[in-house]
């Protein structure tokens, strides 16, 4: 069973977007037979949750006042040592490649999930399902790790419900002839509370109302007082059926994300509010492309939204010309599109490394017996059994030393080691006798300085291995005497 884990935070401050896109692949992923686990931070109204309620395993890392990229790849990278996934989902505006390339030798492969095409980005595959984007935004970003680029809004994640509803919804637009129901939705938490601002400007008596918030929304009870206190307005939390409501509704007055993609899917016309700046390129897209009446920021909500309301109910604009172009925006392929792409993905294979564990033990004795390991060892006797085992029990025991097994297809054709120093960590390596004249050491040991970028790795080279030297000066090592290499942080600052 493939192993996936998916890394993303959702609160009452950041909002919950990049948990519920994720939670749409993950279902798909489950579909397929794939063990599904999340690593999520912790903070005030987190959708932990709401995860566990969709059957997902959750791990919960410190939350910091200050987020920190490097205290974040620690806590990640504890949970992962323990699980191997074949592959890391990353959904998190605040990492970029220095944690992506912390993380990669734990895993066979990793994929990001973006929108902002803003920062250095190391993964196999990258997908962003905003409206308008083309791959060219994202070439200044990545490097030549990245095998696949997937952007564009006809890749929109959308859950089975959107899917099947689509027809439905369609058919209904066809039909409708003037604006009696609203949906207002500005975001799952809409931690600025535009939902308010926007009830405040409209006519209840002339349309039905329908808000959408989530229980983790910052604003709630302040909204839930409001409603009480007008008729024509209905409040909806924890909606599970929001294809259901969405067909209901002749208009929105919304977000941008992944819930005006929904909204498309189902022909749905929108007055869009740009919440945040990095949702600017995406209004103004969805403007351009029809599938949006009218675009606003937050600001302008007082004295904008009323006088572009009531002259596009008056002028009575044909909706089904507004219909057609929203749903020509995504149709529910997109996930398809992406689980295909990822089954590529993840059937091409790619090395990696995972911690010796006990049944490892008979393997590494047999490295240890064979003659190209014993060459250039500093003890070239072979070791007995028994002593074997005595010092593997000590290592496994021993929570200073950093032990991996290099493999690939769940092969494993070498070890690394990490032994502290008082100057550094000592590494030691061999490569299977299977695996010699591949190219695998200095793999290995770049995969291991990547995972330890914070360390300093010495080893020691006998003067007569040139291959070995060859190998350590490929992963990054220079000479610094008497046979000893580095490489790391105190060789950068003498």
């Amino acid at each position: 069973m493939a192993v996936i884990v998916f890394r993303a935070d959702g609160s009452k401050d950041i909002g919950g977007g990049h948990i519920y896109r994720c939670l749409t692949l993950a279902e798909a992923l489950r579909e397929q037979g794939c063990y599904i686990h999340f690593i999520c931070r912790k903070a005030p109204g987190d959708m932990v949750e709401l995860i566990l309620h969709q059957g997902f395993g959750v791990s919960i890392i410190p939350g910091h006042q200050a987020f920190c990229q490097q205290a974040d790849a620690i806590a990640s990278r504890a949970v992962l040592e323990a699980l191997y996934p074949d592959l890391i989902v990353v959904d998190h505006y605040q990492l970029d490649a220095k944690w992506h390339k912390q993380m990669a030798p734990l895993c066979q492969h990793l994929m990001v999930i973006d929108d902002l095409a803003n920062r250095p980005y190391h993964c196999d595959l990258l997908f962003d399902q905003s409206l308008a984007r083309n791959q060219a935004h994202y070439q200044p970003w990545l490097d030549d790790r990245c095998q696949q680029l997937i952007v564009g809004a006809k890749y929109a994640l959308l859950r089975q419900q959107f899917i099947e509803q689509r027809q439905q919804a369609l058919a209904k637009r066809e039909q409708t002839k003037e604006v009696k129901h609203i949906l207002v939705s500005l975001g799952a938490t809409d931690p600025d509370n535009l939902t308010e601002q926007v009830l405040a400007q409209l006519d209840t008596k002339r349309f039905q109302v329908t808000v959408v918030l989530s229980a983790q929304a910052k604003h709630l009870d302040r909204i839930r007082e409001y409603v009480a206190k007008r008729s024509g307005i209905s409040l909806k939390v924890n909606v599970e059926n929001m294809a259901e409501v969405i067909t209901q509704a002749d208009m929105a007055i919304a977000a941008a994300g992944t819930s005006m993609l929904e909204r498309c899917c189902l022909g749905l016309p929108n007055i869009l509010i740009c919440a945040a700046d990095n949702q600017a390129h995406i209004v103004q897209a969805a403007a351009d492309s029809g599938a949006a009446i009218g675009t606003m920021t937050a600001a302008q909500v007082d004295t904008h939204l009323l006088p572009m309301l009531t002259a596009f109910v008056d002028a009575k604009e044909p909706l089904q010309s507004l219909s057609k172009q929203a749903a020509k925006v995504c149709d529910g392929s997109g996930i398809s599109e992406l689980t295909q792409r990822l089954q590529q993905l993840r059937n091409a294979s790619r090395y990696h490394l995972e911690r010796v564990d006990w049944p490892d033990m008979m393997v590494l004795y047999q490295w240890q017996q064979a003659p190209e390991t014993r060459r250039f060892a500093r003890d070239p006797k072979p070791p007995k059994l028994s002593d074997h085992q005595r010092w593997f029990g000590k290592v496994m025991q021993s929570p200073e030393i950093d032990f991996y097994l290099l493999v690939k297809d769940k092969q494993p054709l070498g070890f690394v080691r990490l032994n502290p120093t008082t100057n550094g960590h000592e590494v030691s390596i061999a490569i299977a006798p299977q695996g010699l004249g591949q190219g695998l050491g200095p793999l290995a040991l770049k995969l291991l300085a990547e995972l330890h970028q914070e360390k300093t790795l010495l080893a020691y080279i006998d003067a007569h291995n040139s291959a070995s030297i060859k190998a350590f000066a490929k992963a990054g090592f220079t000479p610094i005497g008497d046979n000893w290499y580095q490489r790391g942080s105190k060789q950068h600052e003498s």
